[in-house]
Formats: structure tokens, C-alpha cells, sequence
């Protein structure tokens, strides 16, 4: 099961979304969305707006994390434990298609 370490597994959507991140993420580990669902027991993933920050996170089951502001529901997405200076969190982005020679 994809899980941060250093981290609870429901993070409150304010601490996901106001979180400065850096240059310097790392990515850890990384699940399909049909993955991470069933990690879950989840049938569905929410894509949350918060009204006071109008910034957007995910919610799955008991679980919630930061969105990729370059993230778009157009392009096949990924579930990832991601390390910022020492603090790990999940964040949904859109699967790395940079330097990808072949799909098979």
C-alpha cells in the first residue's frame, strides 16, 4: 500500500494545500489511480477545491493529498509518495511522458 512514512494517513486539506513546495521533490513511490483505489477500498478519488484557498487536493477514502497545479484530468494520472525537505505527502499528478522511448 502506497503510504507516506513520515506522515498521517488523512492529511487535513489546509496542511495539504498550503505547503510551499520546492524545487527539490523527490518522488518515492508511485500507484495507478485503479491502484490506489483498491489500496483503498475506494471506488472513487474526489478532486476538492478549498473555498479559502482556492487551492485543489484529492480525497480517497480516509486519505487526502496535494494536486500538481500543472495536473489535468485529460492526460493519465499517477498517485505519488513525494519527499519535500524531509516531509513526505501524496500528490496526484499526471504520469511523466518526458523522455519516454515506448509504451508496450
Amino acid at each position: 500500500m502506497l503510504t507516506p512514512s513520515s506522515v498521517s494517513e488523512t492529511l487535513s486539506p489546509s496542511s495539504t494545500t498550503i505547503m510551499n513546495i520546492s524545487e527539490s521533490l523527490s518522488f518515492m513511490s508511485s500507484q495507478t489511480l485503479a491502484e490506489f483505489k483498491m489500496s483503498r477500498n475506494a471506488s472513487k478519488i474526489d478532486i476538492v477545491k478549498n473555498p479559502a484557498t482556492n487551492k485543489i487536493f484529492f480525497k480517497c477514502s480516509t486519505v487526502s493529498g496535494a494536486v500538481s497545479n500543472k495536473w489535468t484530468s485529460a492526460k493519465p494520472s499517477v498517485i505519488s509518495v513525494v519527499r519535500d525537505n524531509d516531509v513526505e505527502f501524496l500528490m496526484l499528478h499526471n504520469e511523466a511522458t518526458v523522455n519516454v522511448l515506448e509504451t508496450i
